[in-house]
């Protein structure tokens, strides 16, 4: 008799096994969606409807901060669905990302929060203190969330916002803005003052174990103990668990995890011991010139030109990466519906600023979605070569679509920052 009620549980469970994947503003699956929150200056919040005012709910939880001054959640958004990509476009009914209201981000981060995903990881360098310390160098410099059902196919949310999400699940008393966990309503201003960016992909069960392979590589930050951040209720094979187990500790490697997966999505991950600076170690390794767009402040990374990397011994890189690094713009404005956006770190901007970090190809169709800023230094002629970023981990995903690679390009045109030899 026992054996029969095992064998009915389980047919119970397979029989209610939901899909994970990213989910767009209508509520249907998408293979991939991007969107990119501008920044407080760009768009204020009375510029964007839902949840998020003074009289409405947050719906993860939190309370609304309210501060109109640095209070920006107005977006735009392109997703790939049924081999078709969108444009990039900002929302009808111009709405406040996060909010749940013609929002992807929102529909795609419930199944976590809502518990449709029996399995999941949050991490970030950046928790401020709730529900992990902040941690920094050699921790990996990378956010976001991935979540797996019981056959192991799942959903990745990249993001930028150093305090968001702060848990898979709801914690505590949600009028507390530091256990609050909807955009909007932490207390965080470089979440909302800030441009930032959001990138959910859809994973089949070997996709999640590589980027479980990927986050252990890039020292991202979390707790596999901590059931705030990582909970595994279906222990699919002793693969995972072993995955999963791994999370939460530096990695000791220098060498690049470097993996396509299902979707033909690149996913390229620098662990910190791999002392370089980011987006050079991605341009060499994509063999692709890039204009950036991430977190540009001191220590400063300037544009650089073709670099041979046979030519200066004092230059910041490895035997593992290719001897051609190709030219790097970093872009320090943008232009959205012709007027121009804040690319740049700080709070001083007149157009704001940006903490997203994206890169676009340079004669090609790739488009990278990072985890790492442009910090750091190119020659140990001008800092040490474990300075700022590259002495950092961090993912990149590489997607390669002519239509996201348009749309995203003409987001990053603009003025570009000076060249310098390193």
């Amino acid at each position: 008799m026992k054996h029969i009620i095992f064998i009915t549980v389980l047919l119970s469970v397979a029989t209610q096994s939901v899909s994970i994947a990213p989910i767009l503003e209508d509520g249907t699956v998408a293979d991939w969606w991007f969107s990119y929150k501008f920044n407080a200056m760009t768009y204020n919040s009375n510029k964007c409807t839902g949840q998020h005012d003074s009289n409405g709910t947050c719906t993860f939880g939190g309370q609304f901060i309210g501060n109109q001054a640095k209070y920006g959640l107005n977006f735009a958004t392109i997703h790939h669905q049924a081999g078709i990509t969108s444009k990039l476009q900002m929302p009808s009914g111009n709405s406040c990302i996060g909010s749940g209201e013609n929002d992807s981000l929102a529909n795609t981060f419930s199944q976590i929060y809502n518990r449709v995903a029996d399995n999941f990881v949050i991490w970030s360098d950046q928790f401020y203190g709730y529900p992990l310390p902040s941690q920094f160098a050699p921790w990996g410099h990378s956010k976001g969330a991935l979540a797996w059902d019981g056959e192991g196919n799942g959903v990745l949310i990249q993001v930028t916002t150093p305090d968001w999400p702060k848990s898979g699940v709801a914690v505590g008393n949600s009028s507390d803005p530091n256990k609050g966990n909807t955009l909007g309503c932490n207390p965080e201003d470089n979440n909302l003052y800030f441009g930032q960016h959001f990138f959910s992909l859809k994973l089949n069960q070997n996709d999640v174990l590589l980027v479980l392979e990927a986050l252990a590589v890039a020292s991202a930050v979390t707790d596999p103990f901590n059931p705030l951040l990582v909970q595994h209720a279906a222990i699919i094979n002793h693969t995972f668990s072993k995955a999963v187990s791994s999370l939460g500790q530096l990695s000791m490697g220098k060498t690049p995890f470097d993996v396509t997966l299902s979707s033909g999505v690149r996913l390229i991950s620098k662990p910190s011991n791999l002392n370089v600076a980011p987006w050079q170690m991605v341009g060499a390794m994509i063999n692709s010139s890039l204009r950036t767009a991430t977190w540009w402040d001191s220590p400063f990374i300037n544009s650089t030109h073709p670099i041979d990397a046979t030519s200066d011994p004092q230059l910041c890189w490895s035997s593992d990466l290719p001897k051609l690094i190709p030219e790097i713009q970093i872009a320090t404005t943008g232009t959205w519906k012709g007027k121009p956006i804040g690319l740049t770190a700080g709070f001083g901007n007149p157009i704001g600023g940006n903490h997203a970090k994206i890169g676009v190809t340079v004669g090609n169709s790739l488009t990278v979605f990072g985890d790492m800023n442009q910090q750091g230094c190119v020659s140990s002629s001008t800092c040490k070569c474990n300075s700022s970023q590259n002495g950092r981990g961090g993912m990149f995903f590489v997607v390669d679509d002519g239509s996201l690679h348009d749309d995203v390009s003409k987001l990053l045109q603009g003025k570009t920052a000076p060249y310098s030899e390193y």
